[in-house]
């Protein structure tokens, strides 16, 4: 799923980056919605984080974030947000 995400996201070994914006990969999870491989009809959600704590807090708040496409949760709080602007990305969490 990597080399799908638009530019303006860019994960490295220690960071994540959202519109020249970094954050530290240690405490940060960042969630994805992209079209499946399987079936463009629906979606794949992705979360990616370092520690597990963060990512079960994470999975319980995602539903209230329906309208967006990708977030970024720093430290447990929502930092970045925002819906793809490409048509293989429009994608949002149902």
């Amino acid at each position: 799923f990597i080399s799908n995400l638009p530019d303006e996201i860019k994960l490295r070994e220690k960071t994540i980056s959202i519109n020249g914006k970094e954050y530290d990969k240690n405490d940060s999870v960042l969630v994805v919605a992209i079209s499946s491989p399987l079936n463009q009809n629906e979606s794949l959600l992705i979360l990616s984080g370092e520690k597990p704590e963060y990512i079960e807090s994470v999975a319980e708040k995602i539903s209230h974030y329906g309208k967006y496409s990708y977030l970024l949760f720093f430290k447990g709080g929502v930092k970045e947000k925002g819906t793809w602007t490409t048509s293989r990305m429009e994608k949002r969490f149902h």
